[in-house]
């Protein structure tokens, strides 16, 4: 697995499931945190921006938070383009950046698993990927 820690990481959310995001560990380097309605300037010491404000460079966009639906409304009204979004809790479809190696390559384990389990992918997390390799390792008959 190719974790590239140079992809540029935007956060849309400070609160609650961002704060988890953050501690579970993205693999890339948070240049900021996007706010609906930006309240506070800093959070964890990293520049919060405002919907309307103009975003540092980045490669992708991780919407921590459960208001998802409503977020990704509000990015089509105002035809922002969501290809590069990683939803980490669903809307009525599933939208943005769902390719499993990308996610992989920037959401941490934990927050990988998470994701598959909220959209149902369990055939995509770490735990398949480990068990075939165990049991190929594995050469015990009795197992």
């Amino acid at each position: 697995m190719n974790m590239d820690r140079t992809k540029r990481i935007l956060i849309w959310g400070t609160g609650e499931k961002a704060t988890e995001l953050c501690e579970n560990g993205v693999f890339g380097n948070i240049v900021g945190f996007v706010e609906t309605k930006k309240n506070k300037k800093e959070f964890k010491s990293i520049p919060v921006y405002d919907i309307d404000e103009s975003w540092p460079e980045h490669d992708f966009v991780i919407v921590a938070t459960v208001h998802s639906g409503e977020i990704y409304e509000e990015c089509t009204i105002r035809r922002i383009p969501v290809e590069r979004f990683v939803f980490l809790y669903p809307v009525t479809q599933i939208v943005g950046e769902t390719r499993a190696d990308i996610l992989r390559d920037i959401l941490s384990e934990k927050n990988y698993i998470e994701y598959c389990e909220r959209f149902g992918l369990f055939r995509e997390t770490f735990y398949m990927k480990d068990f075939q390799e165990y049991r190929e390792k594995n050469t015990r008959k009795a197992f």
